[in-house]
């Protein structure tokens, strides 16, 4: 027989309970784990930032999702949503609405395949520079011999209009809320208040109107004759945009673009809006001027990663809602002044 070692614990050596060998496991483990998912976090967050700058700078990639119908040709819808302004200034913004509809548009207008695009605009308007922009896409997709109707739906004011001018047709959703030809500028003077609280503005310049708009001081009458004149030739550039589009002459649009609001009914009698119907009754009139007898119907998406998901959503930014909130800065800037065509209820 085979003589067995026995291993006898040295004097005054404890065992060490199974428990406390759990318990370290248990943190070990748990330590490894945060530590994989603050490396993955730092990773990420890098990532993000980089693919998101350039999906900024560079052209985003679209799939197209069918809708419905059926056929060789295809009517794509490209929403238009929010206020009209380059909200892609930071890695943390998500969408940038020049940079997604110009894609959309020009992604349209490559393909053979696509007849029309219907641009569904629910919007009270935004930037003068960015409403013009996107007038000028719209136009550009016009002039390719491809079709382009607008389909309002809720509110399509100010530059909502001024970008749905250039159109092929404008159909309207019975309950729309359209017009609002005009131009704002406005900000707020806090000079009173800063006497009140014993702050005073301490500023050099070059020229006399170099700080024009300041709101630290009173205006001059002749600093308010120079901001009269640039609002009074966008809203001119506003004025010749809605004539051409709408084959009104300038008489006729002057006459009701005093910054008034019009309802799906009136804009049809005024001539802004060609007629009033849902969006199956703009894919049909798409369709008839397109001269299709049938068309399948599609949209373009991006496709969303799990690392979108899960930061750049983070911080994202909805305009309108900041300015509901009374935060002017993200949409106006931090000097509160801000050329817009918008439909704004104070």
């Amino acid at each position: 027989m085979e003589d067995k070692m026995v291993v006898t614990p040295l004097k005054g050596q404890k065992k060490v309970p199974g428990w406390v060998w759990a318990v370290f496991t248990v943190f070990f483990v748990m330590v490894l784990i945060f530590w994989i998912l603050g490396v993955g976090l730092v990773f990420l967050v890098r990532e993000a930032q980089t693919s998101f700058t350039e999906s900024i700078e560079g052209e985003q990639k679209y799939l197209e999702a069918y809708v419905s119908g059926s056929g060789s040709k295809k009517i794509v819808l490209i929403p238009l949503r929010g206020i009209i302004m380059d909200s892609g200034k930071t890695p943390w913004k998500r969408v940038n609405i020049i940079k997604d509809v110009s894609e959309k548009l020009e992604k349209a207008r490559a393909d053979e395949s696509v007849a029309a695009v219907i641009l569904q605009v629910d919007s009270p308007g935004g930037g003068v520079t960015a409403s013009d922009i996107l007038a000028d896409k719209v136009r550009e997709f016009r002039d390719s011999g491809k079709i382009i109707v607008v389909s309002m739906e809720d509110i399509a004011a100010s530059g909502a209009y001024y970008i749905s001018a250039p159109s092929n047709y404008i159909m309207a959703h019975p309950t729309t809320i359209t017009g609002s030809i005009g131009v704002l500028m406005q900000g707020f003077n806090v000079r009173g208040l800063l006497e009140k609280v014993g702050v005073e503005d301490v500023t050099f310049k070059s020229g006399s109107m170099k700080d024009i708009l300041s709101p630290a001081r009173k205006m001059t009458e002749e600093e308010k004759e120079v901001i009269q004149r640039v609002v009074d030739y966008m809203y001119r550039r506003f004025i010749s945009i809605v004539a051409e589009g709408r084959n009104l002459s300038l008489k006729q649009v002057e006459a009701i673009a005093d910054a008034r609001i019009f309802t799906s009914d009136e804009a049809v009698l005024l001539g802004l809006v060609d007629s009033i119907g849902f969006i199956d009754d703009a894919i049909e009139v798409t369709k008839k001027l397109a001269e299709l007898e049938e068309a399948r119907i599609i949209c373009y998406k991006t496709e969303s990663t799990l690392r979108e998901l899960l930061l750049l959503r983070i911080g994202q930014i909805n305009p309108l809602a900041e300015v509901m909130n009374g935060k002017f800065s993200e949409v106006f800037g931090s000097g509160g002044f801000r050329l817009m065509y918008l439909w704004k209820v104070n």
